[in-house]
């Protein structure tokens, strides 16, 4: 009851941000969480679509640093949570317009609804 209070919901969130967000993984375990039951929440990890090879793939980019490369974890399926850090530069990602948890979701439907969500031509041929 107290966390639905304003003063609760304030202290939830600044202990989220000291704290939890520290931990390693817990963002994306969150929009994991988010994505399974439905609802969006607001995260700082940009989505985007990294270019590996000749193909596209989901990405998260977790630091994009002045110059040099992207250090990026590319999700597996059918479990998003785990998967690679690879580290890339910026012209093989493109941001794309989704939550952490609706890529979450995709993923671990084994990329099933992913011609829904990226139905603006993202996977257009690189430039």
């Amino acid at each position: 009851l107290f966390a639905r209070t304003k003063v609760g919901d304030r202290i939830g969130d600044t202990l989220e941000a000291l704290i939890l967000k520290k931990v390693p993984g817990y963002t994306l375990l969150k929009g994991a969480a988010a994505g399974h039951l439905g609802v969006d929440v607001e995260s700082e990890i940009e989505v985007c679509l990294a270019r590996i090879e000749d193909a596209w793939q989901f990405a998260f980019v977790l630091e994009r640093p002045p110059s040099g490369p992207c250090t990026v974890f590319l999700p597996s399926a059918p479990t998003p949570t785990a998967g690679t850090v690879m580290f890339l530069e910026p012209d093989r990602l493109r941001r794309v317009d989704l939550s952490v948890g609706q890529v979450m979701k995709c993923v671990s439907q084994l990329g099933v609804g992913s011609a829904k969500l990226l139905s603006s031509g993202e996977l257009a041929a690189p430039r």
